[in-house]
């Protein structure tokens, strides 16, 4: 997973709320990021992880993150576009030994 889209995803939940479910899911589908606008200004993430070339009905596993939705989202998207865009991610294997 490379680029800033998981970063501009975060970064454009709007602090004033929003109602259902927004999702981002990465090229091959393997990382998806449901967020939840609930009260009291905060936001729930689900960061849901399943392999991408597993048959139908492979594992997956989920974990929710809760944050504010003003200044920790927006640290939270800073540090993911500099987390995702750092010079030499992602690692090329085959030139590292």
């Amino acid at each position: 997973m490379t680029g800033r889209g998981l970063a501009r995803f975060v970064e454009a939940l709007d602090f004033r709320g929003w109602r259902g479910e927004l999702r981002w899911a990465n090229a091959d589908h393997d990382l998806e990021v449901g967020a939840r606008f609930e009260s009291g200004g905060h936001v729930a993430l689900t960061w849901t992880l399943r392999p991408w070339r597993s048959a139908a009905g492979g594992w997956e596993t989920a974990v929710v993150t809760w944050l504010e939705a003003g200044a920790a989202k927006d640290d939270l998207a800073a540090r993911l576009d500099d987390f995702l865009t750092a010079r030499g991610f992602p690692v090329d294997h085959a030139h590292s030994r």
